[in-house]
């Protein structure tokens, strides 16, 4: 791990990486919304479709917070951003176990749940790339992991709450497990120095690398295609995150104590993959690192849909959970280069966008499947399809460079 001192405050950028990792991994407990949604569901009485629709609109209300995080972020108030939208995540979880109608679900969980998510992530992604300018894909793709590998602990330790108490008792516990561990990490939290802002930026850049803001970025055809990558890259890890459990107990006759167990292991996938691209991406650059992993998604659901059994839905798990884990280390990275750092909190919120539309239908479609309706092998090539056109984009945006 890279060392060295942070100028302006005399601390080990390690030990602040360190604690921020310790907010992204509480702060990635959304991905294990998962495992509540049939406990849920049938605590209150609600159809799955109802239930998952929380975590879709906590997806689709994403950029917002990105990027009203991003914008404290680029002020330099990445650890404000971070503390205080930690503790309100927090405070949203231990809510959400007193709450008894979908609406109410939709405004605290999905509502300010995603402000308070999205504007600490924003502020741990703008801290770790000011932090490890010289190793952006290491940084991004550490903090990226301990958000994923959320899910490895917090599915077993839900499922035994839900098992030995309810849901309403174990979305409480974590809310307040969370509370604690974001105030003890604030205490070693420090803001990295601000970039070095142009001379000049009346006029609209041409080159990569200089610092645009986001009206200047919208006018080129990188963030565009950044979108259109973002919704292709994140398609088929959304539609398998929020629905790996009913899947498994509806096609594969999987107990809910199986199902949680195939949950982690995609959960352990989507964090090695950010582990392990982030920094590959430092070496092999951003696009070939990309198309590796739009190559292996691809083939592993073409295998997933000839043969739908149990053994190759645990493959696809492992699969679509590293290639999506891959896509999301490397993109907060590609922003930063590709846009500058000097904006990168509001112009990264803004390219969220992407992710938004995929919450949007990937979730959605994974009810809809989960529900009974039509087969798992449609399901498969639904998602085969985004990842190829992902690829197809990536590969295209690599041969103009």
């Amino acid at each position: 791990m890279p060392t060295g001192k942070l100028a302006t405050v005399g601390v080990n950028r390690n030990h602040v990486l360190i604690a921020m990792a310790a907010v992204a991994l509480c702060l990635g407990s959304s991905y294990s919304f998962g495992i509540f949604v049939k406990p849920l569901a049938d605590y209150y009485g609600w159809s799955i479709s109802q239930t998952t629709l929380a975590f879709t609109l906590n997806g689709v209300l994403s950029p917002l917070p990105m990027i009203i995080g991003g914008r404290v972020v680029d002020q330099g108030h990445s650890r404000r951003a971070v503390i205080y939208g930690g503790l309100l995540f927090a405070l949203c979880f231990i809510f959400t176990g007193s709450i008894s109608k979908p609406w109410l679900l939709y405004v605290v969980y999905s509502g300010l749940g995603s402000l308070g998510l999205r504007a600490a992530y924003a502020g741990l992604m703008g801290n770790g790339l000011k932090l490890f300018y010289d190793r952006k894909g290491f940084a991004s793709g550490i903090i990226a992991a301990a958000y994923a590998s959320a899910t490895i602990f917090i599915a077993p330790i839900a499922n035994f709450l839900i098992e030995r108490y309810d849901v309403v008792t174990a979305f409480r516990c974590l809310g307040l497990a969370y509370m604690i561990i974001v105030l003890v990490a604030a205490l070693f939290i420090k803001e990295a120095p601000q970039p070095e802002p142009p001379r000049r930026l009346g006029a609209l850049p041409k080159a990569k690398g200089l610092n645009l803001n986001w009206r200047q970025m919208i006018k080129t055809r990188r963030f565009y295609w950044l979108v259109a990558v973002f919704i292709c890259g994140s398609m088929a890890g959304l539609m398998l995150i929020a629905e790996a459990s009913v899947l498994g107990q509806h096609f594969f006759a999987l107990s809910a104590a199986t199902a949680a167990i195939y949950v982690s292991a995609y959960s352990l996938a989507n964090c090695l993959g950010r582990f392990i691209f982030g920094p590959l991406s430092d070496r092999l650059g951003r696009y070939p690192t990309m198309i590796i992993i739009g190559v292996s998604v691809s083939l592993v659901l073409i295998l997933a849909a000839l043969y739908p059994i149990r053994a190759t839905f645990f493959l696809s798990l492992i699969g679509v959970g590293l290639g999506f884990g891959g896509m999301m280390s490397i993109m907060p990275a590609l922003v930063s280069e590709d846009f500058g750092p000097l904006h990168y909190g509001i112009n990264y919120g803004v390219c969220y966008i992407g992710y938004s539309l995929g919450s949007l239908l990937g979730p959605q479609i994974a009810a809809y499947f989960g529900e009974g309706q039509g087969s798992v092998s449609v399901l498969y090539g639904i998602a085969l399809l985004f990842s190829l056109s992902g690829l197809l984009l990536t590969w295209l945006r690599w041969r103009k460079k």
